[in-house]
This record gives structure tokens, C-alpha cells and sequence, in this order.
């Protein structure tokens, strides 16, 4: 029914009063038929004042499926998108204009009408070609495709074709364009090469995806007179016949073979019992295949074998399932053939109910007490509960009442009896499978009894023994015997109890240690035919640990060094620790104090003049308890610092003269060495970080020699330092000497250091005191050899170089 406006409120009832006979009539008639209620709505998207919007569309498909399953109509229903005249092209806004409908016949198709409307086309992509077309079956074929996946019901195409609707496209192959129709409609609708291309692409498509489809290639709208020839109408009952393809072109393609899969349950079985499932598979659409069947349970619940496992094309299996614990459980049964799978889920519902039973309060012998019994049921138990108690020698009871209740309620049990005892009563209930019981004590008089106690002794070192006190009160004329038993937890080893049966009132000791610093629980247990008490005894056990960092010390001799020494609690130890240290022989070794309570440190100071490894061995004593580690010092001769100069340099006024010191600690376990330099003039510069020294003397400095001394010092021990001299002649030139006299430097060998060419000259001449020494620098750098002269390097490397 083409009516556009009919689902609107306004005109709903009249549309649905038109359709019901209709569908009566022909309900029993043809096995095949699709209605469709309304053929393209039309929506309020675009302000249209009697379009429907998406919820009055959903509302008035919904009231037509309603009232044609109420009549007993199961064929499929046609569901049209609410964009589907108003939108052709906004595939985005048609993606949200898919009503919401339910079916209890499961039969409706959600559709779309498909036309590559040519004003709008034509400007779209890459214009009016077979790319377009393309572009635009794709886009159809995507928002059918979004459709399902969004409603979840299956698409069909109940119209669409190569009709341009509207324009005059450069490709017609079918009839003569009239421009001056804004629609085209009412005049020669024809078909273009563009648009046959566009719905084979489609059918391709649909095809591929398996969609159900009716597609309408080739039909014409016009049924006025056209040219050529004149008088021919092409209308949708017309059959294709000679150079005239007229006639609506149809194709309904089948549906896949598939199968459905469902399982059903009784609505509630009782715990314990077994709920039997019916799993039904039903083939549609010719399906032959064989569906393989997989329970999946929800946890807590146990199931049997499917059986059969399998079946073929349609039929029916069953599975069991059982639990002993009240609730809902899920069941979800697969079906699966090749590629295809459905699963189903069932609800399993298991009712129980529980049973309890009050204590009456104390009562003299011979009088009544009374217990209540409540009866509570889960899940929603509703069956029949049958109670009966059981009743012990000396205790009189009437029946329980009411003797049964149905799903919840309340009973009573009245005892009495004339001994000062304590009897149980066991209360049974019972509702077919299902039986609970339940306990009620009933207490005449004061009974005798008895009271254990037990003492918990302070805290002890580990591997120290302690002891508990266990008393025994015997209370309300109690004359019966007390066996004591103990539970121990592991780590706590206890000797046995003095005393295990008692019969009066007295005490008996325990005695307990422990290698593990920790805190335990010991239970005692006092037992006398049905009587039963405890008690706990706590055992706290401590102790301490000992360490030192570092554990090895690497020192030069002469040089100190420290460790320190840590105590740390185990367990809340808050002892006196002493602590002694015990030092190889040759090395010094002293501690900062000789007590820590609880918890400290103290430091470790060692030293030795000899090279060697020697080892401190620190003793920490707190009653029983000793704990000991060892710090090993390894002690290496100290030797100097070695320093590298150059010999002696010449140097010329207005040049740059540059060289660099370097300095080391070859022992490796010295202090950092630090550079300096003494006999340094205004214009020279030494930096003591990275050893460079700079110096460009003035035309005044001509001919005149400077005497630098470069010094290495052990950071740790400033008295262990090396120190090289440096000799610096300055020329006027490159070339020329120096005016002012004779240079006894100038001639130094390069082997020789300044100082040293000096004494040579002197020890060969024999007149060392009587060298002119022509300047106050020359006789600074005599001075500073002699001096150097004492160190045993120097002296080597004088004889050395002598030689």
C-alpha cells in the first residue's frame, strides 16, 4: 500500500481497519506471502507536519504485526526504513531511522528502496559514470547491512532499479528525456548505462552477502503516451516483448539453508534431583546438515551427556543437570554445522529449604521447655515438610506442631524432665528428596560443669623454655574425670602436659620452646563425655639479628676505616645486647659502644700498619641468645702518588708555551689525588682539575729561568705527596740566546731534569759550592734539587741517568 502518511497517528486506526480484512481474506490462501503495510512512510525528518518519526513508525509497524498475529497471520511483514522517501541519498541519516518492531512469528524484513537518482548522483563522486555507481550501490548496500546488525532481522529489497527518476543524464538508452519534469515522473522514465551498471553492482553485492532481495532492473513508471512510438505505455504488468523491454524484471532469491536451536526446562525441581532438558533443532530452508550439540554450564551446576550427541536436519535431545545447592543456573547449548552455529540458553531454576531450631533458656527439673522451628525455603521452595523429632532416654516430648508446613512457616516442640541434665533433641524435616535437620538443647536445672583456664607466660628468648599454668574448676557438683589435651601450632615444640586427667580441682603445667622467633597460639582442650571447653595460651618468642656494612674494608696501612654494626629486633625484641669485637693479631679495631637495647647501630674503626688481610670477628650477646658476623679489612702498602711532567722547556717571549700534568693513584687505594704548583710568575696559569699549564713570557722575561714545582698529595694523607720540577728557559727569539751572561741551563741534555744537570756539573767540576749562580731563581731551583735529592724516586732516577 503506497500511502506515505498512513501509519501517522492521526490516520493509524483507518490504515489498520483497511488491512484487516485484507489479510484475513488472504491469510489461509497462498503458503508465500510478504506484506508490506506501507510502501516508503514517510518520515518528519524534514519538518513534514504528518511524517512519522522514528518512534510513531516503530509504534504503528508494531500495531500492524500485532493485529495481523492476533487474526493468526504468520507470513513475513515488510518493515520499511522511515527515510525511504524523504532521503534517498543520506545513507547517514537513513542509518538511524530503522524502526524497533517484535514478532512472535519471527517473520519480518527490514527494507529499502534503491534508485540512483540521477540530480544527485551526477554531482557526487566522479560524476555520472560506472565509478559512481559504484560508489552509490555500496553505499545502499552498506546501510542494509547496518540495518540488520542493528535491528537484527534479515533485509530485502522490495524495490529499486534503473529508473533515473528525474533529469535528462547524457547516457539514456530508453526513451526521450523531458528537462523540463523537476522528477522525471510523468514523463518517458527511461534506463541509462550508468544506472544498469548500478544495480548489477548491487545484485553482486547482494548476492555475495546472501541478502533476500526482489530487484526491479527494468521498470517504468510512465504510463502516459511517449514517443516513439506513440501510444506505448510501459507499465508494471507489461511483459518484455521486442525492441520494448518494458515490464517489471523480479527476483526473489532463496533463503540459505540453516537451522534454529532451542531448549526448554522444567520450570523447578529440587535440589539434589535431576532437571531434565529438551534441546529442539529445526531446519529451515531445506537444511539437511548435521548439527554437532555443546552444553556449556554455569559454575556449580553438573550435567550428563546430550543424547544424541548430534542431529540430522531436525529433531530433538535431552540433557540432565543437577545441583545439591539451591539457585538459577545457566545452561547454554551450541548447535554447530560446518559454518554455521547458534546457540541457545535455558534456565535452570533448583528450590531447597532450610531448618532451624531454638535452645530453650534453663528451666528447674520437672517443668517444660520449648523449642521453635522455623522453616525458611530458597528459590522459591513451595512443597510440603514433614518434621518428626528424636528424642533421647530421660527427656519427655510431645510432637512437634504443626507436624508439617507447606514452603515457610513456624512449628513447636514442648520437653520436660525431672534429672538436672542437658539433653538434644534432633529435629527432622523432610519434603521428598529434600531432608534437613536440625539441633535444639533443652537444659534443666544447673548442670554440673567444669572451667579450664590457662596462663600466658611473658616473652623469652628463642631457645629459651617457658611454661603455662592450665587450671581446672570443677562447678555445680561436677564429678567426673578431665582428659587435657593440647593442639600445637607448628614451630612450637612442648613437653608433655604433668597432669592429663583431673578429676578435682588442681592445676598442671606445660612447658614449651621454640627455635623461630614468633608468636604462638596453643590450644587446650578440657574433654568429659559430652562436655567440652578450652582455652588458648600464647607463647612469645624473640630474638635479634646482627650485621655489618660493609662486610670487607680495603684500606691503606696506616690509613682508618669503619663499618657499621646494626642490631635488628625479631619478633618485639627489646633486650640488652653486649657486643665485644675480636681483631686479628696486627690489626686495631675499636667499637663506638658496647651495649644496644633493643635495636641501634655502632661503628666499627679499624687500622693496620702492615699490608695484609686480617678479620674482626663482632660478638652480640643477650642472655642465651649469641649472634655473631665477621668484617674482613684488607690492608695495602701505601705508596705515593705518581705525577708526570715534562723535561725541561724553553720558551720565547710572545708565545705560547702549553703542556699538561697528569697525576695517579697506582695503589688503587689511596685518596683522590690533588694537583698543585708552586714557583708559579703573574703571566702563568696551571689549572689543578685538568693539569694544564699556559705561559707567554714578556720581553722583560727575556733570558731568565723559571723553576715551577708540580705536586701530587694523597687526599686521604696529605704528608704522602710526589712533587717534579719543571725548568722554563726564556729566549728573546727562536734563535737568539738571552742577553745577560752565561746559561748553565741552556745546555740541559733532554734526558736530565734541570736540578739534576745541575749536581752533575757540580760533581765533575768538584766545586759545587762555588757554581756562579747567576741569578736568585737559579739558586731556588739548587735549593729545591738538594731537597729532592733526599727522595729515594729521585735518587734512582739520578743514578739512572747518570749511568
Amino acid at each position: 500500500m503506497h500511502g506515505y502518511y498512513d501509519i501517522y497517528p492521526t490516520f493509524q486506526s483507518c490504515w489498520l481497519s483497511n488491512w484487516k480484512p485484507i489479510v484475513q481474506q488472504f491469510l489461509s490462501s497462498y503458503s508465500r506471502i510478504m506484506w508490506e503495510p506501507e510502501n516508503e512512510p514517510q518520515s518528519s525528518y524534514y519538518g513534514d507536519p504528518e511524517g512519522v518519526s522514528l518512534a510513531q513508525l516503530s509504534s504503528g509497524y508494531q500495531a500492524w504485526i500485532n493485529q495481523a498475529r492476533s487474526i493468526g497471520d504468520n507470513h513475513w511483514i515488510v518493515v520499511a526504513n522511515g527515510c525511504i522517501s524523504t532521503c534517498e541519498s543520506s545513507t547517514n541519516v537513513a542509518a538511524s531511522m530503522w524502526p524497533t518492531v517484535n514478532d512472535t512469528a519471527g517473520h519480518v524484513f527490514i527494507d529499502w528502496h534503491f534508485y540512483m537518482y540521477y540530480p544527485y548522483w551526477s554531482t557526487q563522486g566522479t560524476g555520472w559514470n560506472n565509478a559512481t555507481a559504484e560508489l552509490a550501490a555500496t553505499g545502499y548496500y552498506n546501510l542494509l547491512e547496518s540495518g540488520m546488525q542493528a535491528t537484527g532481522w534479515p533485509a530485502i529489497n522490495t524495490e529499486g532499479g534503473a529508473d533515473y527518476i528525474g533529469g535528462c543524464p547524457p547516457d539514456v538508452i530508453l526513451g526521450p528525456c523531458n528537462p523540463s519534469s523537476g522528477t522525471g515522473l510523468g514523463t518517458c522514465d527511461g534506463y541509462t548505462l550508468t544506472t544498469l551498471h548500478f544495480v548489477q553492482k548491487l545484485i553482486t553485492l547482494y548476492n555475495s552477502a546472501k541478502i533476500s532481495w526482489i530487484g526491479w532492473p527494468a521498470g517504468s513508471w510512465s504510463t502516459n503516451v511517449c514517443n516513439p512510438p506513440s501510444g506505448v505505455s510501459y507499465g508494471a504488468l507489461q511483459p518484455a516483448s521486442g525492441l520494448f523491454p518494458g515490464g517489471w524484471a523480479t527476483k526473489l532469491a532463496p533463503a540459505s539453508p540453516d537451522f534454529t536451536i532451542s531448549a526448554s526446562a522444567s520450570s523447578g525441581v529440587n535440589a539434589g534431583q535431576s532437571a531434565p532438558v529438551t534441546i529442539t533443532v529445526t531446519g529451515k530452508n531445506g537444511f539437511t546438515g548435521i548439527v554437532s550439540l555443546a552444553a556449556s554450564l554455569a559454575s556449580g551446576l553438573t550435567c550428563g551427556s546430550i543424547t544424541p550427541s548430534s542431529l540430522t536436519g531436525s529433531g530433538t535431545a535431552t540433557v540432565s543437570c543437577n545441583t545439591n545447592t539451591a539457585g538459577t543456573f545457566t545452561l547454554t547449548v551450541t548447535g554447530t554445522s560446518g559454518s554455521l552455529t547458534h546457540s541457545t540458553t535455558v534456565i535452570l531454576e533448583f528450590r531447597d529449604f532450610a531448618i532451624t531450631a531454638t535452645s530453650p533458656a534453663s528451666v528447674p527439673p520437672g517443668s517444660s521447655a520449648q523449642s521453635t522451628i522455623t522453616i525458611n525455603p530458597l528459590n522459591g521452595f513451595a512443597g510440603t515438610i514433614l518434621l518428626t523429632d528424636n528424642t533421647p532416654s530421660g527427656l519427655t516430648c510431645g510432637v512437634v506442631t504443626p507436624s508439617s508446613i507447606t514452603a515457610s512457616g513456624v512449628a513447636t516442640l514442648s520437653c520436660s524432665s525431672t534429672a538436672q541434665k542437658v539433653y538434644t533433641v534432633t529435629i527432622t524435616s523432610t519434603s521428598g528428596s529434600l531432608t534437613h535437620t536440625a539441633a535444639a538443647s533443652f537444659t534443666f536445672g544447673t548442670p554440673p560443669d567444669f572451667i579450664i583456664t590457662a596462663s600466658s607466660p611473658g616473652v623469652v628468648d628463642v631457645g629459651s623454655s617457658t611454661t603455662s599454668t592450665i587450671t581446672v574448676t570443677l562447678i555445680h557438683g561436677f564429678t567426673g574425670t578431665i582428659t587435657l589435651t593440647g593442639t600445637l601450632p607448628s614451630g612450637l615444640s612442648c613437653g608433655p602436659i604433668t597432669s592429663t586427667n583431673i578429676s578435682n580441682n588442681s592445676t598442671t603445667v606445660i612447658s614449651c620452646s621454640s627455635a623461630t622467633a614468633s608468636t604462638y597460639v596453643l590450644i587446650m582442650t578440657g574433654t568429659s563425655g559430652s562436655l567440652t571447653h578450652s582455652t588458648t595460651i600464647t607463647f612469645t618468642f624473640v630474638d635479634f639479628g646482627i650485621s655489618a656494612s660493609p662486610l670487607t674494608l680495603t684500606l691503606n696501612s696506616g690509613i682508618s676505616g669503619n663499618s657499621t654494626v646494626t642490631i635488628t629486633p625479631v619478633n618485639g625484641f627489646m633486650g640488652r645486647v653486649t657486643l665485644t669485637a675480636t681483631a686479628s693479631s696486627g690489626l686495631s679495631a675499636m667499637l663506638s659502644t658496647g651495649t644496644i637495647s633493643g635495636s641501634g647501630t655502632a661503628t666499627l674503626a679499624v687500622s693496620a700498619a702492615s699490608p695484609g688481610t686480617y678479620s674482626v670477628v663482632i660478638t652480640a650477646t643477650s642472655g642465651v641468645l649469641t649472634r655473631m658476623t665477621v668484617v674482613t679489612v684488607d690492608i695495602t702498602a701505601h705508596i705515593l702518588p705518581v705525577i708526570l711532567v715534562p723535561g725541561p722547556q724553553n720558551a720565547t717571549v710572545g708565545t705560547s708555551l702549553q703542556f699538561t700534568v697528569s697525576a695517579s693513584d697506582s695503589s688503587g687505594t689511596g685518596g683522590t689525588v690533588v694537583l698543585s704548583a708552586t714557583g708559579l710568575v703573574a703571566n702563568m696559569a696551571f689549572d689543578p682539575t685538568t693539569g694544564a699549564f699556559s705561559f707567554t713570557p714578556s720581553s722583560s722575561q727575556a733570558g731568565q729561568v723559571f723553576v715551577v714545582n708540580f705536586t701530587a698529595t694523597d687526599g686521604n694523607d696529605p704528608s704522602w705527596a710526589t712533587t717534579e720540577t719543571v725548568p722554563i728557559h726564556v729566549a728573546a727569539t727562536v734563535s737568539q740566546p738571552s742577553p745577560g751572561g752565561v746559561c748553565l741551563t741552556c745546555l740541559v741534555p733532554k734526558e736530565f731534569s734541570e736540578s739534576v744537570w745541575l749536581l752533575v756539573l757540580g760533581a765533575l767540576i768538584g766545586v759545587v759550592s762555588s757554581v756562579a749562580l747567576h741569578t736568585i731563581k737559579a739558586q731556588a731551583e739548587f735549593a729545591g734539587a738538594r731537597r729532592r735529592l733526599r727522595s729515594y724516586q729521585n735518587m734512582e732516577l739520578f743514578q739512572r741517568k747518570g749511568n
